[in-house]
């Protein structure tokens, strides 16, 4: 995440538990919580949260009642490889919990081969096996409720793939789906990434031709921070295309994005609305806390590991939330499609995610960047590890009339572009062409900037320049 989720997510088997419950005044800034009983999703015992939580407690920290929003709040277990015995006994144990307190279990599918094109959140089965997995996960839901959130990222991210692999992936989710479906009581939703991410249209197409038809709908925004109100408005144009209902993680987008949409640790946001299921927003079925707020996106913005647990990010989000109108408004009764917003800048997340998926690491300032006219191009590296490098590749009008076309070129210097989200491109040796992805960004307006796009080498630090680049105005 994106996102955007990218990852939006954890890398290694984590669970991210809940229960949708009204955020409630209490004490100071303390937060509290109705009782589980309230809530739809089924909270499983043992969570990052929860443990510090109990240390907390123990220790009598006044910070206590804020964690416990975080670990009363959180609905979803993610199940992140293994084999498919060990899967199908770890998702039976979840839906047996469930069946025990007839609610609905949360689980998110993450394990589909080429699962985050190399980059952080690497890994996912082989294309021989997914299926056996994948398999197995159904027998273990049996017959309780359950919501899948199928594959994070795995949509967003097929640009990344060649015209093989696309194809195979894209037939792994529809039989997916069909055997999922196969567990009676399962709702399915493919992951379609976040609304600063693909456009309508392209999310709809890819939705598709993953089986969507066979399916209960889509999710957005996984590991994101996009608001409520966008990722409606979104999922309505999605849902103009597909004819399915579609559902949000509204878990850390309290606040929204920060202007610049970073994904990795933002400060200042906030838990969002409780999980809650139905809800009165046609097309609309949950709101639903996917990713575990305090779960790091990687080593940046003061955070630990990928992952990893951090109770100053889980209390700040928590303590955001404390009178933030986004916690307690209604949600909409009426949403219709509607034209899609204009493209803001992002990088993908989450789990969650995403071209760099929710999983990752460091950002650091734009690169110098050449211009060409009225275009003004830079790289701002999105994070950057041992092996290699990830930036966003920023495109900004700086003229008086709108760009409806534009091309770079960057030298290589030696470097292996491993990785490329939202763009086309054209190896030409020892330089690289870019183009943006048909359909995605047909105008840029004088003054506003295009970020949704970018690249990963296999390089520690920054191997390639850009060279030359090129505009074409409209008319």
């Amino acid at each position: 995440m994106a996102s955007g989720t990218q990852l939006k997510s954890l890398l290694a088997l984590g669970m991210l538990v809940s229960s949708a419950c009204k955020l409630t005044q209490t004490q100071g800034s303390s937060l509290l919580l109705d009782a589980q009983a309230t809530s739809p999703f089924y909270l499983p015992k043992m969570t990052n949260a929860g443990n510090d939580l109990a240390a907390m407690r123990a220790a009598s920290d006044p910070d206590a009642n804020l964690m416990q929003t975080i670990a009363d709040s959180s609905v979803a277990v993610w199940y992140v490889g293994g084999d498919a015995n060990s899967v199908g006994a770890r998702v039976k144990q979840q839906a047996d919990g469930a069946n025990a307190a007839a609610k609905t279990a949360v689980m998110v599918a993450y394990n589909i081969p080429n699962r985050d094109c190399g980059s952080f959140s690497a890994g996912g089965a082989q294309a021989s096996t997914y299926q056996q997995w994948i398999d197995a996960f159904a027998v273990g839901i049996g017959s309780a409720k359950a919501i899948i959130i199928l594959e994070p990222d795995a949509l967003a991210q097929t640009d990344c793939l060649n015209e093989a692999q696309r194809t195979e992936r894209y037939s792994l989710l529809s039989a997916a789906v069909k055997r999922l479906k196969q567990a009676p009581n399962a709702r399915v939703y493919i992951d379609a990434g976040h609304a600063n991410w693909l456009a309508a249209d392209e999310a709809g197409k890819r939705l598709q031709a993953s089986g969507v038809a066979d399916a209960d709908g889509f999710s957005l925004n996984v590991s994101n921070f996009i608001a409520d109100d966008v990722s409606i408005t979104y999922g309505q144009n999605i849902r103009a295309i597909v004819a399915k209902n579609f559902v949000i993680d509204s878990s850390r987008n309290g606040n929204g994005p920060t202007s610049g949409n970073d994904w990795c640790n933002p400060s200042g946001r906030a838990i969002g609305r409780a999980p809650t299921m139905p809800t009165p927003t046609p097309g609309l079925d949950a709101l639903i806390w996917i990713k575990l707020p305090g779960e790091s996106d990687g080593s940046c913005n003061g955070g630990p590991a990928a992952g990893q647990f951090s109770r100053s990010i889980a209390l700040e989000l928590a303590r955001n939330a404390h009178g933030n109108p986004n916690q307690q408004s209604p949600l909409p009764t009426q949403q219709g499609p509607q034209s899609p917003p204009a493209p803001q800048p992002s990088a993908p997340t989450t789990p969650g995610s995403s071209a760099p998926s929710p999983s990752q690491s460091p950002s650091s300032g734009p690169s110098p960047a050449p211009t060409s006219g009225s275009l003004l191009v830079s790289l701002k590296a999105k994070s950057q590890w041992d092996y290699g490098y990830c930036a966003d590749v920023i495109v900004t009008n700086q003229g008086q009339t709108a760009i409806s076309n534009w091309s770079i070129v960057l030298v290589k210097n030696g470097a292996t572009i491993d990785q490329v989200w939202n763009l086309t491109t054209l190896d030409q040796g020892a330089t690289l062409l870019i183009k943006p992805l048909a359909g995605l960004n047909s105008a840029i307006a004088p003054g506003q900037s295009y970020s949704m796009q970018g690249f990963c080498t296999n390089h520690s630090k920054p191997q390639v320049n850009i060279v030359t680049a090129g505009s074409v105005n409209s008319q």
